[in-house]
């Protein structure tokens, strides 16, 4: 995807755009940020950078899992290489001299998803137990590496429990994803994205300590910075599903949906929740309805079919289009800043445009279209930095 590219301070983690797939900038960053704003402090930019790329990796397990409910890997180098993905960037936020344990943390992650393919494949008990007894295994070192790279602020005894859960919890996402249940697969994603947020909670708070990050990753706006980080990730991968055709998706979309509609309502109210929530909803029918048609144009044959399906095309982006900017504009006035309607205008548009690719691959028969599902979906969620930096102004959030 063409990445709404947000205009980060210096105190970035990353370049702009490295949550998808540009070339990373490594090391967390030292200096303050020069606007105050709390939600783009370093810490805050260290906890949303890295709950996107962990919770990326659970929606590519979670992806994976549906996909090889049939006991086949449809896309394994695919899957092998937006995972892979993940860990380089996760490399380039945390490189620094003072973290020597951070090439200990890929082969802990490494091995991981190794294992999870494995879980995702494995066709008897005894191969599930194999798998299992290795990633617990692999918690042990989780939380023994937590410690080292906190200079011993987070212990490994209470890491050890959080990264268990959450290692649990991915392996319930695989088992729900297979067996083809909708509501098991919506409480299990739920719980593998929140076990995310109690591991790096504490992880985060103590890391930022050990450099000593400028901000807090636990306060007000990081964790909105976060949150909303989440939501629009969740969203981008639902839709990436939708567009495949994978079951669970519109799951996922109605999760983030749900999501979106609780924050604004305690944020600005019931009413407002339920006209931004409307808004949204038609803008991500709209959008599904221009990826169809575009798609549709792509495969039409004849000259009057192609007529007609261009004409279908258009008519259905000039809505998506429109719909999208009453979004947008629904949602700078709600924010009161006049920087949010243009990069959600930018960012949505481009996120249309992303899926647009990612089906033109499919339709040529192309393997490899999890990494760009995966980098679609990290570029959307940077517009987090935009929407939290203006609620964080408009609500005065530390």
């Amino acid at each position: 995807m063409v990445a709404l590219v947000v205009a980060l301070s210096a105190s970035c983690l990353v370049g702009c755009g490295d949550d998808g797939g540009g070339a990373p900038t490594a090391g967390p960053p030292t200096s303050t940020v020069p606007s105050g704003d709390p939600s783009r402090s370093p810490a805050s930019t260290l906890r949303a950078t890295l709950t996107a790329q962990s919770e990326a990796r659970v929606h590519l397990l979670s992806a994976r899992g549906a996909v090889s409910a049939g006991g086949e890997d449809e896309d394994r180098a695919g899957f092998d290489d937006a995972l892979r993905a993940r860990r380089v960037a996760i490399e380039a936020t945390l490189s620094t001299p003072q973290l020597g344990e951070v090439d200990d943390l890929l082969e802990v992650l490494a091995d991981q998803d190794d294992l999870l393919r494995d879980r995702a494949l494995a066709r008897g008990a005894s191969e599930q137990r194999r798998v299992s007894t290795g990633l617990r295994r692999s918690t042990v070192r989780l939380a023994s590496v937590a410690e080292s790279m906190t200079g011993g602020r987070l212990p490994e005894d209470v890491a050890a429990p959080l990264a268990s859960t959450h290692v649990r919890s991915l392996e319930a996402v695989l088992d729900a994803r297979r067996q083809g249940g909708d509501a098991a697969s919506v409480v299990a994603v739920d719980e593998a994205l929140a076990s995310v947020g109690r591991l790096l909670g504490p992880f985060l708070l103590a890391l930022s300590a050990e450099l000593g990050l400028h901000g807090t990753p636990e306060g007000d706006a990081a964790r909105l910075r976060a949150d909303l980080t989440s939501m629009l990730l969740q969203h981008g991968f639902g839709a990436a599903e939708v567009a495949l055709g994978t079951e669970g998706g519109d799951e996922l979309v109605a999760g983030a949906q749900g999501r979106l509609s609780a924050w604004v309502a305690a944020s600005y109210g019931a009413d407002v929740a339920s006209t931004v929530v409307a808004s949204w909803s038609e803008q991500v029918e709209a959008a599904d309805d221009a990826v169809v048609a575009v798609g549709a144009l792509r495969r039409a044959t004849g000259s009057v079919r192609r007529g007609a399906a261009r004409r279908a095309a258009a008519a259905a982006e000039h809505r998506s289009d429109e719909a999208t900017a009453a979004l947008a504009g629904l949602l700078g006035e709600t924010m009161d800043d006049d920087a949010v309607a243009p990069a959600v205008r930018a960012s949505l548009h481009d996120h249309r445009l992303a899926l647009h690719d990612l089906l033109a691959v499919v339709d040529r028969g192309q393997a490899g279209c999890w990494p760009m599902a995966a980098d679609a979906a990290l570029d959307l969620s940077e517009l987090s930095t935009v929407l939290a930096s203006a609620v964080t102004r408009q609500k005065s959030l530390a």
